[in-house]
């Protein structure tokens, strides 16, 4: 199995046995499982994927956001972040990368949205080489999450099912509500 669970220091963490890397910290092995599975089923591979695109700048993909159950026991549901992708390919603002949802610290900038599966993908530039480097250095350390505005009677039932994306985040996995985002960086140079 590429994906394993262990049970560390109160904890069940998700282990990619080729990398040895830990793609996630849970409470509980249920919460585990629910990444492992989703792992296997939508064929995601660990780490930060930072490329050079056609004009040799570094480009970061991420899985930013899914319409799985959150750490907080919420769900952004498939509606929802279909329509959100919708709504800003038709106005052409996919809004900023930040670290850690704190405005005015824009590490990049997001150009490409769509929805696979239950997965928000996104993708786009760095602000500068050394944020892109840094970033890749940092990959297996690094979760995302999505910051978003939604109608004032929402979530229902703690369901969202319609938002605006206003930024998307870099943050410590730990920090991360949704347990199965990631940044990616692929290497192609």
């Amino acid at each position: 199995m590429p994906y394993k669970i262990q049970r560390r220091a109160g904890e069940y963490i998700v282990i990619s046995e080729s990398s040895r890397r830990i793609l996630g910290h849970h409470k509980t092995r249920a919460d585990a499982l629910k990444q492992q599975r989703f792992l296997y089923k939508e064929g995601v591979k660990e780490g930060i994927s930072v490329f050079k695109d056609a004009s040799g700048r570094l480009r970061w993909i991420s899985v930013s956001s899914t319409s799985y159950m959150d750490r907080d026991g919420e769900i952004v549901s498939l509606r929802a972040l279909k329509n959100d992708v919708e709504y800003s390919d038709g106005t052409g603002y996919h809004g900023p990368l930040r670290w850690w949802h704190v405005p005015g610290i824009d590490i990049g900038y997001c150009d490409f949205r769509i929805v696979v599966g239950k997965a928000l993908v996104e993708s786009g530039l760095f602000a500068t080489e050394a944020i892109g480097q840094k970033m890749k250095e940092l990959s297996h350390l690094l979760g995302m999450s999505i910051g978003f505005i939604h109608p004032i009677n929402e979530p229902v039932k703690r369901v969202y099912n319609c938002i605006i994306t206003q930024e998307r985040s870099v943050l410590p996995k730990y920090a991360a509500s949704n347990l199965f985002t990631r940044v990616g960086i692929v290497d192609t140079g």
